[in-house]
């Protein structure tokens, strides 16, 4: 979970550097990414039979 974090910095700071549109779209783009991954994380993790 740091290393995501990490790596959403590094890469929010490059586009930085671009210009404010590309900030703006990668910042969108790398919290669509995250919620994804981070929902597959959960699902993966909490038990499926919750009603036996």
């Amino acid at each position: 979970m740091i290393c995501l974090y990490g790596i959403n910095s590094a890469t929010q700071i490059f586009a930085g550097h671009l210009g404010n549109i590309q900030l703006s779209a990668v910042a969108i783009g790398l919290s669509v990414i995250f919620l994804f991954t981070f929902g597959f994380l959960v699902s993966t993790l909490l038990p499926t039979n919750y009603c036996n």
